[in-house]
């Protein structure tokens, strides 16, 4: 993972927990997230992402 792709999963990161009213509501949306992100790359294995599912998860949610 490059420098730049870190520090906005830091960023992502940092401005949902600060957002979040309930800490744990968003750590279990992450993981949900992640974890049926890791299913579909499964099942299109074809698209080899560089990024790990939970990092994915949490720029997805940031941005929605």
């Amino acid at each position: 993972m490059k420098t730049s792709d870190t520090s906005q999963v830091m960023f992502c990161t940092d401005e949902l927990m600060d957002a979040a009213s309930n800490r744990y509501c968003i750590v279990v949306q992450v993981a949900n997230r992640a974890k049926r992100r890791r299913y579909e790359d499964m099942d299109n294995y074809q698209n080899e992402s560089v990024h790990k599912p939970v990092n994915r998860a949490i720029v997805e949610l940031f941005s929605t």
